[in-house]
């Protein structure tokens, strides 16, 4: 399977191709980047790789939460894509937060099933992005499973959540330009429980090249018309975070 992916909801952006002997990636892109220059780092990284639109069978695509513009420009492209190659490729909307839990379950070898995962991505303005994911044993690898909703609120609002948290994981990972950026107000002093990511050394884009291969795999794709942004509006009085999730996301 041959993946083109798009990742332009954060400051960590870019373009990925993931195949079955290849995982390349072009950016990070600054966020004032335009639909012209993500598209022409795309086009370039297919030229490199010796593939056109042809080659592709899927376009995953980064939905948000996220830097809205860039949320706009990485979907309008990745529509486009989708469009002008008629029944191939196919299309998939991956959640920003779950490509950083992802990235996390891909890079930290300390991680085990009954870990969890909070992804906290930088929503400007004082505010994060936060979602919640446990890591469960696949078949064959592990693998993330929602539990919970996105939210957006300030990151002394999910300092409390998780001070709050019930210990029922083994431990719990914080990961996220988010939580790197805030973490005087989240450490890992809430016990030995809870644990910071620092780096992750695979770009964000093949991580949601990965997700939009199992969502492939499970029939999970759109038509180009129906793919839609995730925008998160303030939680109510009771935070989502700790709120099961209505429908699983694989």
């Amino acid at each position: 399977m041959r993946i083109l992916s798009f990742e332009t909801a954060t400051y960590s952006g870019g373009v990925g191709l993931l195949t079955e002997d290849t995982a390349v990636f072009a950016g990070p892109f600054d966020s004032r980047s335009s639909s012209r220059e993500v598209l022409t780092a795309a086009n370039r990284l297919l030229a490199e790789n010796d593939y056109t639109l042809s080659d592709i069978d899927l376009v995953a695509v980064s939905t948000g939460p996220g830097l809205f513009t860039g949320v706009r420009i990485g979907m309008a492209i990745a529509q486009t894509l989708a469009f002008s190659g008629g029944s191939k490729p196919q299309l998939t909307g991956v959640s920003t937060l779950e490509a950083v839990a992802m990235l996390a379950l891909d890079t930290q070898s300390d991680l085990q099933a009954g870990d969890a995962i909070v992804s906290v991505t930088d929503a400007r303005r004082g505010e994060v992005y936060a979602a919640l994911f446990e890591v469960v044993q696949g078949k064959d690898a592990l693998e993330l499973q929602r539990i919970s909703e996105d939210i957006v609120a300030r990151p002394e609002l999910i300092a409390g959540l998780l001070a709050k948290h019930p210990t029922d994981h083994r431990a719990l990972w914080l990961t996220g330009d988010g939580a790197l950026r805030y973490q005087d107000v989240m450490p890992p002093s809430f016990g030995p429980h809870v644990r910071l990511i620092e780096a992750t050394q695979k770009p964000l884009p093949l991580a949601v090249a990965e997700i939009g291969r199992r969502q492939m795999l499970a029939g999970k794709t759109v038509q180009p018309g129906a793919l839609r942004p995730h925008y998160v509006r303030r939680p109510d009085a009771r935070p989502a975070l700790l709120t099961p999730s209505a429908t699983e996301i694989a």
